[in-house]
């Protein structure tokens, strides 16, 4: 995915074409929902007391992936090929490779500098999306038009983004 919007430089008498952060490559979701056994016309408790505390009971699930947008850089000095910014193994500590970066900020570009780092690379992306949601419901029949819904929910299973 492309966007044209882009002065990459304060002189330029027209915009640049760059990669978006709006487009991800993939995206995968799942849902699933599972009745337990309990309850009339049911495997197991389908009567009495057991029946009435544990039927009717539903679990559900969904899950959601995708990687996340490009990352958005500044104009930096880099010393090397593009490619080997992203190879190599990956950490919560190490994402990317730093080493043939300029880190020495007297020498970084200033400015006035025509810019000479791409805005966005490749293959680095931020935190992708990763969630897994859950519930429990249950429906209690009040009166022939009225039905009562349990429900709990829980967001984010993992607790984490």
């Amino acid at each position: 995915m492309l966007e044209n919007g882009l002065f990459a430089n304060e002189f330029d008498p027209t915009p640049s074409w760059r990669e978006s952060d709006e487009g991800r490559p993939h995206r995968f979701t799942a849902t699933g929902l599972y009745e337990l056994p309990f309850g009339k016309r049911r495997a197991l408790a389908r009567s009495g007391v057991p029946s009435a505390l544990f039927g009717g009971f539903q679990a559900g699930l969904t899950y959601e992936w995708q990687p996340g947008p490009l990352l958005s850089w500044g104009n930096l000095f880099h010393y090397g090929d593009l490619a080997d910014i992203a190879s190599g193994t990956r950490t919560l500590d190490n994402w990317f490779d730093l080493a043939n970066f300029e880190r020495n900020a007297s020498k970084a570009p200033a400015a006035f500098h025509r810019r000479v780092f791409p805005t966005r690379v490749d293959g680095l992306r931020r935190d992708m999306t990763n969630h897994w949601n859950g519930n429990i419901q249950r429906d209690f029949k009040v009166t022939e038009r009225i039905t009562l819904q349990f429900r709990a929910d829980v967001i984010n299973i993992q607790n984490r983004s």
